[in-house]
């Protein structure tokens, strides 16, 4: 019947739309991993299609038995085949696509297992030049501490030394001062009697610096004749003369 074979073409149809659509789904689920949230929708919505398309498959065996000619059934029940074969391979395509998904998920972690070693590596790598770094920073600065020890202990020496000199220059002054010790004995006595003879010496200096006004004193007294009634010889032979008249 034609009608009946216008269906049967229109579930082949229908079948054939879902079956693609079905291998372009599997062939997308196949890209994810193990544990992605997406491969639940997709499998789901993948099984509806599936039904849909055992369901067709069922409606195509009907339509064989239900085919008047021979003929027409023929080529009803080969596109049954068709589609039985078809979904056979969808199934197996999507139990593929798990086994691809846990695969995936497998080869993901091992890269990342990788990948962590790497950054493990990477780190370690990084920590070791930090470490040779610091040690390198740290060896620089003993042996600047080194450097600046060692120009203490010479600056100690230098002091060391000049105190050394110093106390042996010190060791001979105190001898010299030892040994001039009578002679500045001898000389603090002279100084006295230097003094004493220069005390002396002034009062002398003094006492004939007064005699000689004293003597220049007289002589003009008795050399000039306004001066002469001042002499006190005079005063004194006229009180001399005075006093036998009283």
């Amino acid at each position: 019947m034609p009608d009946l074979l216008k269906e049967a073409s229109s579930l082949a149809s229908a079948f054939n739309e879902k079956a693609e659509s079905v291998r372009g789904d599997i062939a997308t689920l196949k890209t994810y991993s193990a544990g992605d949230p997406r491969i639940s929708g997709l499998t789901s919505s993948v099984r509806d299609r599936l039904a849909l398309m055992r369901k067709y498959m069922e409606e195509l065996d009907i339509l064989v038995d239900e085919q008047d000619r021979k003929s027409d059934a023929d080529l009803v029940r080969a596109e049954h085949e068709r589609c039985t074969k078809e979904y056979q391979n969808c199934k197996r395509s999507l139990k593929e696509a798990f086994v691809s998904n846990t695969v995936k998920a497998v080869e993901d972690e091992r890269a990342a297992l990788l990948d962590g070693s790497s950054d493990a590596k990477q780190k370690q790598k990084q920590t070791e030049a930090e470490m040779e770094a610091a040690a390198e920073e740290v060896t620089t600065s003993l042996r600047r501490t080194r450097q600046l020890m060692m120009q203490e202990v010479e600056h100690t020496a230098r002091i060391a030394s000049v105190m050394s000199e110093s106390n042996v220059t010190l060791e001979k002054a105190d001898k010299e001062f030892a040994s001039q010790n009578p002679l500045l004995k001898s000389s603090k006595r002279l100084l006295s009697y230097l003094k004493q003879q220069e005390v002396m010496d002034r009062v002398i200096l003094f006492a004939c610096f007064f005699f000689f006004l004293l003597v220049v004193l007289h002589i003009l007294l008795k050399r000039v004749p306004l001066l002469n009634a001042l002499h006190p010889y005079n005063w004194w032979t006229s009180a001399a003369q005075a006093k036998p008249e009283l």
